[in-house]
């Protein structure tokens, strides 16, 4: 998923065409940034302290929360825009 992400700001491989599009990406982000980060579970025991997969696995939920906070943010937005409500 991070690698979709990653490779930008697309619907279905594309930029997206017009507002719902672009809600159905920011939808995505938000469901599958928070959902993937959730189900991720680091064992935080000091006898797993020197794992070497211990803080990738952080560094990747920490990621996936990013996309989720920044979706959430945007969210509210992509929906009025969609509704064809514009607010200056």
């Amino acid at each position: 998923m991070l690698a979709e992400f990653d490779a930008g700001f697309l619907f279905k491989g594309r930029e997206p065409a017009h507002p719902v599009e672009e809600l159905a990406v920011w939808g995505k982000r938000a469901s599958a940034g928070a959902g993937l980060a959730a189900r991720l579970i680091i064992v935080e025991h000091d006898r797993f302290a020197r794992h070497p997969l211990r803080e990738e696995g952080r560094q990747l939920r920490e990621r996936l929360f990013d996309f989720y906070e920044e979706a959430r943010r945007e969210l509210p937005r992509a929906r009025r825009r969609a509704n064809g409500i514009y607010s200056f």
